[in-house]
């Protein structure tokens, strides 16, 4: 097994637990450089029957919505790591 570097790692365990401890959170991302992000992905919308769910996590290149948000970090001058995940949570039900 590979180890990754430290930095990596607190972006790993900081996405993960995100969407693993809260089940309103359908993915989070970390940003670890302009050209990097960690991205953790629960599969299917949780329910109360759930005995268990899958995780994806991606580590790579932003997408065009993570590409969009680091070029307004990198206009507002803001650092790298980005210290908080990007939270994505799941739709609300219609009325």
């Amino acid at each position: 097994m590979t180890a990754f570097p430290p930095a990596l790692e607190r972006g790993i365990l900081r996405v993960v637990s995100a969407v693993v401890f809260d089940p309103r959170v359908k993915s989070a991302t970390a940003y670890e450089s302009p050209d990097q992000t960690i991205v953790a992905t629960r599969r299917g919308k949780p329910d109360r029957r759930e005995r268990h769910f899958e995780l994806v996590l991606t580590i790579g290149r932003p997408n065009y919505r993570g590409r969009a948000f680091v070029k307004a970090l990198l206009a507002a001058g803001a650092p790298f790591p980005v210290r908080e995940a990007r939270l994505c949570f799941w739709p609300n039900k219609r009325a």
